[in-house]
């Protein structure tokens, strides 16, 4: 078995929160990925449609993420391929900041094996937690978006398990982010960067 693969089983048997959080809607065993080491996407926690899909963004939230895929010089056909998903909690996210914040500490070294062993050019974090938990450039979320930062260009930061980080707003339709004026083209301009640095990077 693939040390992959061996995680992935250790994430679908861990029922560690439920000490807390009842009852904890696992996402299905076997929930898809997706594979890759070129791209890894970290959003905030598994949704409803992860949970009966078994598919990560499977909802609309991931169609307007496969369009910005494509955007970046993935396939049309299967703007996924290369693209490994996963979230910060590994179990739907509690109302409850607190519990949110208590759930990340037990999840939180899953994120970092996931990394150690995919060591993917890019990661994407996709909304303001992703971006609090994995953000290395002093600033504040609302002026770090679509900024890619190149860890080697940044010499104070410690050496990283990937090449270079970019923060994105969640597709979700939800985010009133997408509706402020200027946020269409700081995306367009964000993508042809993040597809620029990815044409070197292969």
């Amino acid at each position: 078995m693939q040390p992959l693969q061996v995680l992935h089983e250790a994430i679908d048997n861990c029922f560690v929160c439920g000490k807390f959080v009842n009852p904890l809607n696992k996402p299905q065993a076997g929930l898809n990925r997706g594979e890759g080491n070129e791209i890894f996407i970290v959003g905030q926690a598994p949704g409803n449609t992860e949970l009966t899909s078994g598919r990560a963004f499977s909802g609309n939230s991931g169609t307007r993420l496969n369009q910005w895929l494509i955007g970046i010089g993935r396939p049309e056909q299967t703007p996924r391929q290369g693209v490994y998903l996963t979230s910060l909690l590994k179990c739907p996210r509690p109302n409850s900041t607190t519990l949110f914040k208590k759930m990340w500490r037990n999840c939180e070294h899953f994120l970092d094996e996931q990394l150690e062993l995919i060591r993917p050019h890019l990661v994407i974090t996709l909304g303001s937690e992703s971006f609090d938990y994995l953000h290395f450039v002093e600033g504040e979320y609302d002026s770090l978006v679509g900024q890619l930062f190149v860890i080697e260009d940044e010499p104070f930061l410690a050496p990283q398990p990937f090449k270079a980080i970019v923060h994105w707003p969640h597709p979700s339709g939800l985010n009133r982010w997408h509706n402020h004026p200027g946020n269409t083209e700081r995306m367009a301009q964000s993508m042809a960067g993040v597809k620029k640095f990815l044409e070197v990077a292969r």
